[in-house]
């Protein structure tokens, strides 16, 4: 335990050189949303002066429901801005905790007239007695997307933020509620299928499962909509969407119907699914997953 602010101490597994915590301060960015000169000098003059975390201030990751009222975090040059401020506070041995706002209307809140968006029917903050626009199963839909998307960005800038632990925390609550519930199903035995593959075994477990839902979609006969939405969004987070992306640079036929037998292994999940999944629909699925990843990923 941390005896002074000046004690090395850890968040979760994140090791911090001291107690000492910038709270959360907006900068001004640039016309585009992304962080400016003058904002990264002066995280980078925090992190100089010794603090051991520092807490950016909100980054949205849309613009849809209010003009941008601080830096964004939506795409490749932002996360560029970003990246260079995360390393330049590492260089003092400072950690960067990014917060992501999904930009609801509400940080520069002050017409009394117009609601904000909200997941429910609440009281605006600044205006009681103004009711929030309720979301719509499309609007959670598109921000579980942005948000999604956005924190895979920060990650890949080195930063630690409030979205990722969401993310993973939401992701083990729904674990958890899927295998209680059997809502498992193809996805997860496609995933223990390819463990019998040896070039997939540095792949995540996750990230195996990924490709098992695209072969589930196939398996389901999705619509085309509704399997674009699933292959656009794991390419934008980086999750395997091919063969090749699962580590498999070389496909062997029979191996890949190794795979798809034991998916269908008696009492495996590929047996929750509403129609009879045999081996060979399985490997089918699975090779129909992978065209349709190449092209997508082709295509972009």
């Amino acid at each position: 335990m941390a005896k002074s602010l000046f004690d090395k101490t850890y968040i979760g597994k994140m090791k911090l050189k001291n107690r000492i915590f910038m709270s959360p301060m907006g900068t001004t960015g640039e016309a585009d949303g992304a962080y400016c000169n003058e904002g990264i000098d002066y995280f980078e003059e925090r992190a100089k002066c010794g603090a051991g975390l520092i807490i950016t201030g909100a980054n949205v990751v849309s613009t849809k429901y209010e003009p941008r009222p601080c830096t964004e975090l939506s795409d490749f040059h932002h996360v560029e801005r970003l990246n260079m401020l995360i390393e330049r506070c590492h260089a003092y041995g400072a950690k960067v905790c990014v917060q992501l706002s999904p930009g609801l209307g509400r940080q520069q809140f002050t017409d009394p007239f117009t609601p904000p968006y909200s997941a429910g029917s609440v009281g605006a903050f600044w205006f009681p007695n103004l009711i929030c626009k309720p979301f719509s199963k499309e609007d959670i839909h598109y921000l579980v997307e942005k948000v999604g998307y956005s924190a895979s960005l920060a990650v890949n800038a080195g930063a630690c933020t409030p979205a990722v632990e969401n993310i993973i925390e939401a992701n083990t609550y729904l674990s958890g509620i899927g295998f209680e519930s059997g809502g498992i199903a193809a996805a997860h035995a496609i995933h223990n299928g390819l463990t019998c593959i040896e070039e997939t075994h540095g792949m995540y477990h996750g990230e195996k499962v990924a490709f098992g839902v695209l072969s589930q979609l196939v398996l389901e006969n999705v619509s085309t909509e509704d399997l674009e939405e699933v292959v656009e969004f794991c390419i934008n987070i980086g999750l395997p969407v091919t063969f090749e992306e699962l580590g498999i640079k070389k496909l062997d036929e029979e191996k890949l119907m190794e795979a798809a037998t034991l998916a269908c292994a008696e009492g495996d999940t590929a047996h929750n699914m509403p129609f009879e999944v045999t081996p060979e629909s399985v490997y089918n699925a699975m090779l129909a997953a992978d065209r349709i990843g190449h092209y997508y990923k082709d295509y972009e």
